[in-house]
């Protein structure tokens, strides 16, 4: 318990608290700024999945139109075949039943190509429409993470702004306090953010510990500085933590 003559332990205490809530502020908005990274490399991510997918579709494509091109090359070659062999036959006597065959035979090779460019020209149609569907969704998401970008850095320049403010006033409310006892204050708070908490429902708030009824009315009274043996935390009454509460949140939040 510590004591200090020249000013209140209750003024020590709403000093400590307000301290206490600027530096909640704080750290929210840092926990804000150091989101803000994650959630653009989130968006950049996705981004270049979406264009990973999309340029593998049109390596795809383009494989589809090498296949149909052999098939038409095939079918060229198929044709000269035919035409040459069909010259034949009015020079030979001999053998024509080969060469008709043989003619025959391309010919079913040549329906055959025009069947299996027929499907792959099929397959090749949806890939076209779904890497059109994919690179439509791209320049969505270019522009989407584009807009966010400008987005977060407003909020970025609003959050540095508000956590400077909000800087500024800590270091003012540290001034008010002993330094012995701010030491205290910084040392706890380097463990668990939380070093001067109100008592709720028998507990101070971030514990199931109970408080003796005997150590809640010493707090309530506010004529000496109390710390939860469990945590090591300073503790406050509800009502003194919803005065300054109002007070820091009215004066300081919105800034």
């Amino acid at each position: 318990m510590f004591h200090q003559q020249d000013i209140s332990v209750e003024e020590k205490l709403r000093t400590l608290y307000d301290l206490q809530l600027i530096d909640s502020l704080v750290d929210e908005i840092r926990s804000i700024i150091d989101s803000i990274p994650l959630q653009v490399k989130a968006i950049e991510n996705e981004v270049e999945n979406i264009q990973k997918k999309y340029k593998e579709i049109r390596e795809e494509i383009k494989e589809y139109d090498k296949a149909i091109q052999q098939e038409k090359d095939l079918i060229k070659e198929y044709e000269i075949f035919i035409k040459k062999y069909a010259s034949k036959q009015y020079k030979v006597r001999n053998n024509i039943e080969s060469l008709d065959k043989e003619i025959e035979f391309k010919e079913l090779e040549i329906e055959l190509c025009h069947k299996k460019w027929k499907k792959i020209k099929s397959k090749k149609d949806k890939k076209k429409n779904f890497y059109a569907n994919f690179a439509a969704l791209y320049e969505k998401k270019k522009e989407y993470l584009s807009n966010k970008k400008k987005e977060f850095e407003k909020i970025l320049e609003k959050q540095e702004k508000k956590k400077n403010f909000l800087l500024k006033k800590a270091y003012i409310f540290s001034k008010r306090i002993e330094p012995r006892l701010l030491q205290i204050y910084s040392r706890i708070r380097s463990r668990t953010k939380l070093a001067v908490v109100p008592i709720k429902k028998g507990a101070p708030i971030g514990s199931f510990f109970t408080i003796p009824i005997q150590v809640c009315l010493d707090i309530a009274q506010r004529n000496m500085i109390v710390m939860d043996e469990h945590s090591g935390r300073i503790l406050i009454d509800p009502v003194l933590a919803e005065e300054e509460s109002i007070k820091i949140y009215t004066n300081y939040k919105t800034k």
